[in-house]
């Protein structure tokens, strides 16, 4: 850890863990300083043969069996340029994907839990706060990629934030289709046009529909909560799997959760609140 608490010191920022699923106690840490094995008991390893060191990293993605390992590497200054990395040999070493735009400033990627060969990528362009720009699409291990998402079949991101709020899963059992969350939730596939999934398109809780419903949270009496009518919250940041059909999804609301495998969707925050204030006067 660094000796002093400072942006400068490396450390500072940790962008996302993966953990190993061959080693219980490895993690894959992509932090400021680049990405590196961390061994529980050993630390760091070193930057994997094929990485930029001393760069940011801020995406990190680990296939089911371990062997795909991605990386996206943001170059300085920070935010000017995004590349992004494939390892098929469980991350020893990596070899830079030169299919995404030259002025990508940031990539996350997602990896079918069924399918290694498939991954797809999110990516932004400059824009206010980096503007999302589509979607990419191998099913060969990136030996190949193809867009599936132009920013001119529909956009995502009115407000130019993606530098901000940006996330992209793959459905469990169906390697041909990935949720993406940028201000709101889409879909987009293989063969599937990009779709809103979170206000209209693909049915969430429509109003009247198991309203009494047990939600299976309950209140501080011990009473069920019943379902409510509820879309996502603006700006998607995360998505966790707990289950083939449980998805956690984290937003500038909160946590918000389906039980069916991203069909529909309900508000998952228990009791916590926040007031965000943005000016006092």
């Amino acid at each position: 850890r660094p000796a002093s608490i400072g942006i400068s010191e490396q450390y500072s920022f940790f962008d996302e863990l993966a953990a190993d699923p061959n080693q219980a106690n490895k993690l894959w840490v992509a932090y400021d300083g680049g990405l590196r094995p961390y061994i529980e008991g050993q630390g760091f390893g070193d930057i994997p043969s094929g990485l930029p060191a001393n760069e940011i990293c801020e995406d990190v993605a680990v296939s089911t069996s371990g062997n795909v390992v991605l990386a996206s590497m943001s170059f300085q200054p920070a935010g000017s340029q995004s590349t992004g990395y494939i390892s098929i040999d469980g991350g020893a070493t990596f070899t830079e994907i030169t299919a995404f735009p030259s002025n990508t400033t940031r990539l996350e990627f997602a990896i079918s839990p069924d399918d290694e060969n498939y991954i797809y990528t999110a990516t932004v362009v400059p824009g206010r706060i980096g503007k999302f720009d589509g979607v990419f699409v191998t099913t060969n291990k990136g030996a190949s990629w193809t867009r599936i998402w132009d920013i001119d079949q529909a956009d995502p991101d009115p407000g130019s934030q993606a530098e901000y709020d940006l996330a992209i899963t793959v459905i469990p059992g169906n390697k041909d289709l990935a949720i993406v969350g940028v201000l709101d939730l889409w879909s987009v596939g293989i063969s599937t046009i990009p779709n809103n999934i979170a206000f209209a398109g693909w049915p969430y809780f429509q109003p009247g529909s198991d309203i009494s419903a047990p939600s299976g949270l309950f209140d501080e009496n011990g009473d069920p909560i019943p379902v409510i009518d509820f879309s996502i919250h603006a700006d998607i940041h995360e998505f966790h799997w707990a289950n083939d059909s449980t998805l956690y999804v984290g937003t500038d609301g909160g946590v918000f959760a389906s039980f069916d495998a991203g069909f529909r969707y309900r508000h998952s925050n228990r009791f916590y609140n926040v007031t965000q204030f943005y000016s006092i006067g």
